[in-house]
């Protein structure tokens, strides 16, 4: 909704700079916002609610849209304020402080509290935070711009410490995978210290301890530094495992979970068509492939949608090609310990060859350099040991329901070659429209068949579709069918002819 109405603003004022932007929507807000019955702190809900029609009719913007006093050391301390009136008319403005609650310690004044500003033109005020340093506390309001079209309020905060720790905030170091015996993913841990305002608290004795997985904690320190924080390394066991750490400060304790991996290892040779199995003149663009190899996933895990993600159960793959400066990651379909499916990106079209790895988080397995083929066509096979076929009604073709010869059907692979309408990476051919750029060439018991149609399946990413009208003088009962695609042929397959 923030996007849509930036986009409209937009649209109302062309020349606007994106400041004039985010001071229209930011400070037109509306303050109907309320918790437990209250009005809303700016700490919690910043400006207030967006209020498109306010942001459309505002003419004045002002820079910073907030005002951020910092933590009080000593007073006087000011902050400068740019106003710009971006109508068609003059503005007489009116500027004063609405504070959220009083403060009996700081006074606000505004010099100037009123400005006059010609259309297209700039004017600036001061707001200066006077008196004596606050009781310790969070302190907020609004510095309120009138006289135009639309009241702009500008939210404003300052604070001062107490210096009690109240809570530890985890920063580095949990909900990480990473490699079993090394550091974990994050490199350290850290938490920091804060009082009830939510400001860091120094020179607090801190400890880190391990909780399990038989790790190690190395290089703590002591105490925190002057922004609260302690840090310690953190090494995960050797085991592939969850490890947890903890750290305590002030009272309070922080956990800290990891999950230690072993190494992922693709197989010599463990890179293949998804379809065929084999390993074919290299790894086609667009296509599905098979990793197989050890250590691969810490679980099992499968995609049912028509796109395809790029992590799953924190499994990615990398494709590179560094001489062309490329770098994209893989499209995953099912992952388990010893098999990984995915697409091939679409990018490397023109590559001869690449370098793959299978991370699990940020623990990576060897590089694999391996060929990139425009075409390395395999086509599906059930468990029957039949091909994967449909006649026109999208009935399976089985040794019980075999393919009628002079009719067309419907067999499935990948890696046919780049097409027409290339989709995105991990994306579904949305229709028939994506066509293979050079017809394969099929035969039926030695038969040559007339291939009608050669794409990407609609609705599936990836996934080839071949139809094929069975010829009228091919043999009846199991037959060879054999495609060729750009001069390379698929695996042989067994289809029933009826």
């Amino acid at each position: 909704m923030v996007a849509g109405a930036a986009a409209l603003l937009k649209q109302r004022h062309p020349a606007w700079q994106p400041w004039q932007i985010k001071s229209a929507l930011m400070n037109t807000a509306t303050q109907d916002i309320t918790d437990r019955g209250q009005r809303a702190s700016v700490i919690a809900v910043g400006a207030g609610k967006l209020n498109v029609g306010n942001a459309v009719a505002a003419n004045i913007n002002v820079s910073p849209q907030s005002a951020s006093f910092g933590v009080i050391q000593s007073l006087p301390v000011s902050q400068n304020f740019q106003v710009r009136n971006g109508g068609t008319t003059p503005v007489d403005l009116q500027i004063s402080v609405v504070p959220r609650a009083p403060d009996a310690h700081v006074t606000i004044s505004l010099n100037p509290s009123t400005l006059a500003i010609a259309p297209g033109q700039v004017a600036q005020f001061a707001a200066t935070l006077g008196g004596t340093p606050p009781d310790p506390g969070s302190y907020e309001g609004f510095i309120v711009i009138q006289g135009d079209a639309v009241t702009l309020r500008i939210p404003y905060l300052y604070l001062l410490g107490d210096g009690v720790p109240n809570n530890l905030i985890p920063l580095l170091g949990d909900g990480g995978v990473g490699l079993a015996g090394q550091d974990v993913p994050d490199g350290m841990l850290a938490f920091q210290v804060i009082d009830q305002f939510g400001l860091p608290v120094a020179n607090v004795p801190a400890t880190f301890s391990v909780v399990l997985g038989g790790g190690q904690i190395a290089r703590a320190d002591a105490a925190t530094n002057a922004y609260g924080i302690a840090t310690a390394e953190a090494i995960m066991g050797s085991s592939a495992s969850t490890n947890a750490f903890s750290g305590a400060a002030g009272g309070s304790r922080v956990r800290f979970d990891d999950i230690g991996v072993l190494q992922p290892q693709i197989a010599d040779g463990g890179m293949v068509n998804a379809a065929s199995f084999q390993s074919g003149p290299g790894i086609a663009p667009g296509s599905y492939i098979s990793i197989f190899g050890s250590n691969l996933s810490s679980g099992v895990g499968s995609v049912f949608t028509s796109r395809l993600p790029i992590s799953l159960q924190n499994v990615s793959v990398s494709f590179d090609v560094p001489e062309a400066h490329l770098s994209v990651p893989g499209h995953l379909i099912y992952v388990s310990s010893r098999q990984v499916n995915v697409q091939v990106p679409w990018e490397l079209r023109g590559q001869s060859s690449v370098r793959v790895k299978v991370s699990i988080g940020s623990a990576s397995g060897r590089v694999m350099t391996i060929p990139v083929s425009d075409s390395s066509p395999g086509l599906f096979v059930a468990a029957s040991g039949l091909v994967i076929a449909q006649d026109a009604n999208f009935t399976a073709i089985t040794s019980d329901h075999p393919a009628p010869r002079g009719t067309t059907i419907s067999l499935y692979g990948t890696g046919f070659g780049p097409v027409n309408h290339t989709p995105a990476s991990g994306d579904p051919a949305p229709d028939a429209s994506s066509t293979t750029l050079v017809m394969p060439t099929a035969s039926v018991g030695g038969v040559t068949a007339k291939v009608v149609f050669s794409g990407l399946a609609p609705g599936y990413a990836g996934l080839y579709q071949i139809n094929v009208e069975i010829p009228d003088d091919a043999q009846p009962g199991l037959q060879p069918l054999a495609i060729m695609a750009n001069g390379i042929t698929a695996n042989t397959v067994l289809l029933p002819v009826q």
